[in-house]
């Protein structure tokens, strides 16, 4: 098996959704072309009965787009949604200054940087959440905010029971929390799994919840640098049932989060290896699974590699 490598901190899961999802698309030229009426009608339309942070994320992954935004935001509209997008903007650009190096490799002026994009962030989602409590995505964005700004676990556990409170299972919500309950940002393993198992049972049976077990042992895993942990007995047992909740469950729905789901379960049954559980995933991803957590290894390849042998075993 390949060796693990450093594991980017920033929002799991970070892939182009608009390149998977073009129903985003409509929401992304009405910000380019500052057009605040087709924005607020093209978000309308995709986040009905969703969770509107995955189109908020669609918008704050463009490069550059927080020109577009800053300009809406500055002609004063009465939604609150293309500030929330400025706000995610200015956190996505923030953590790609501070790179995917581990802290050590990062220098002081990265740091800087970083940390001024993510208070202007903080700035712009305060106010939000301020005027309305119930955005979800808003509460999510700040999530993120929190752990770059290392403002502590009761913090961001503060935020994400907002979040909770806005929309039920805020899945984008509950995934940045398991990044803040890893030892790297505060917390332990053991809160890790404890949330994540918390999370799939509350979620109803064939929602993605499972993801969230998977991502914790995924990231037990690149903390020990070794896929043998995916092998415990213990291990393979939660993934299983996890499995079998979410992507292996027959009335599987995971929405927005389906790619990720997919993508998650292959990389584990392909550690473990397990191509037979493995293999449906990999056809279903295609050549489009999401980054997470295929590119957290110096081998660029390796998602290629893995689809390939599966199908042809």
């Amino acid at each position: 098996m390949p060796r693990v490598v450093k594991l980017f901190p920033g929002n799991a899961g970070s892939t182009s959704l608009v390149k998977l999802h073009p129903e985003f698309r409509p929401v992304v030229k009405a910000v380019r072309r500052c057009d605040t009426e087709a924005l607020l009608t093209a978000y309308e339309q995709v986040t009905a009965g969703v969770d509107p942070t995955w189109a908020v994320n669609a918008v704050t992954e463009i490069d550059g787009i927080e020109r577009r935004l800053e300009r809406i935001v500055a002609t004063g509209p009465e939604s609150l949604i293309p500030q929330t997008m400025l706000g995610g903007r200015y956190i996505v650009a923030g953590w790609r200054i501070r790179s995917a190096n581990l802290a050590k490799n990062v220098s002081g002026a990265q740091f800087a940087a970083f940390h001024e994009h993510l208070r202007k962030a903080e700035g712009v989602l305060s106010e939000v959440t301020s005027a309305e409590p119930d955005n979800v995505a808003a509460w999510t964005l700040r999530l993120t905010a929190a752990r770059g700004l290392q403002f502590g676990l009761d913090e961001a556990r503060r935020r994400y029971s907002m979040a909770a409170k806005a929309y039920p299972n805020p899945l984008p919500a509950q995934r940045s929390l398991i990044q803040q309950l890893c030892p790297k940002w505060g917390g332990t393993f053991e809160q890790v799994h404890q949330f994540a198992r918390d999370c799939m049972a509350e979620a109803p049976a064939g929602s993605a919840a499972g993801l969230l077990v998977a991502e914790g042992h995924i990231e037990n895993m690149f903390a020990e640098q070794s896929s043998k942990y995916l092998r415990r007995e213990e291990v393979r047992r939660e993934l299983d049932e996890a499995d079998q909740r979410s992507v292996g469950h027959p009335a599987f729905a995971g929405g927005y989060a389906t790619r990720a789901a997919y993508s998650v379960f292959a990389f584990v049954w392909h550690m473990i290896g397990d191509s037979r559980r493995a293999t449906p995933y990999f056809r279903e991803l295609g050549h489009r699974a999401t980054n997470y957590p295929w590119t957290n290894f110096p081998d660029g390849s390796l998602y290629r590699r893995a689809r390939r042998a599966a199908l042809d075993g």
